[in-house]
C-alpha cells in the first residue's frame, strides 16, 4: 500500500508534469514561421515583439512553478521528521 504522503501529492506532481509538457509544446510552436494566409492582418514587427515577450514570460513561469513545487515538497517532507 502507498504511503498517504505520496497519495496526497501525486495529483499535484502529475498536474505539474502535464502542465510543463503543454507549456513546452506551446513554446515549440512559437519558433515556426507564420503561414502566408494571415500575413496582411497584423504587423510583422509587433508579432515578433509579442513572441519575444511570450518567451520571456514562459521562462519566468517555468522557473516560478518549479521553485514553488520544489519548496512545497521540501516543506512537507521536512515537516514529517
Amino acid at each position: 500500500m502507498y504511503h498517504p504522503f505520496f497519495l496526497l501529492f501525486m495529483p499535484f506532481d502529475t498536474d505539474f508534469i502535464f502542465e510543463r509538457g503543454l507549456d513546452w509544446l506551446n513554446a515549440s510552436w512559437r519558433s515556426k514561421p507564420v503561414p502566408e494566409i494571415p500575413n496582411g492582418i497584423f504587423d510583422e514587427e509587433k508579432y515578433k515583439k509579442q513572441q519575444e515577450y511570450a518567451k520571456a514570460t514562459d521562462r519566468f513561469s517555468m522557473l516560478s512553478a518549479s521553485v514553488s513545487i520544489i519548496l512545497t515538497l521540501v516543506f512537507f517532507i521536512c515537516s514529517r521528521i
